[in-house]
């Protein structure tokens, strides 16, 4: 329910009441709960896309790389075996308002805002960040978060 969700905020009103509707099932945790973000920039994609490419698994793995522009140039057409993408919203008055020390910081914390508000939430338990040169190995990844309870914070 996108109504949760402040459009100008980086808090939500109540994640805890989202995530434990859309995760009521007690099925052990599997690769389609796992939702990434990552974080990425346009810029360095034409160059990092390789890191992304080894563990995303196309129409299995779920999320949105989010870009700082629209890509450009060799990245088009967008390659199937990338994970698909977002342009980011633009949050520059936001970082000019609060002038945070690190405003990288701000556009990582936006970017799991824009994550929740995505939709495809169904079955969701974890949101997974990263930045577009990480490599995650996700089945690894699964059997560590298979033994949690998605339902509490950590």
């Amino acid at each position: 329910d996108d109504s949760q969700l402040p459009s100008n905020s980086l808090a939500m009103s109540n994640p805890e009441k989202t995530l434990l509707q859309s995760n009521s099932n007690d099925s052990t945790t599997n690769i389609s709960h796992l939702l990434f973000a990552i974080l990425g920039s346009e810029g360095a994609w034409h160059h990092r896309k390789g890191y992304g490419e080894a563990w995303w698994r196309p129409n299995v793995t779920r999320g949105h790389l989010y870009l700082d522009t629209a890509p450009e140039g060799d990245l088009l057409p967008w390659s199937s075996a990338s994970p698909p993408y977002r342009v980011s919203e633009n949050i520059e008055k936001l970082i000019k308002e609060i002038a945070p020390a690190v405003p990288h910081i701000i556009r990582l914390v936006h970017t799991i805002l824009e994550a929740f508000k995505e939709g495809d939430k169904e079955g969701f338990r974890w949101l997974v960040m990263g930045d577009d040169d990480t490599v995650f190995f996700v089945d690894n990844l699964v059997d560590v978060l298979a033994k949690y309870d998605h339902t509490d914070y950590y």
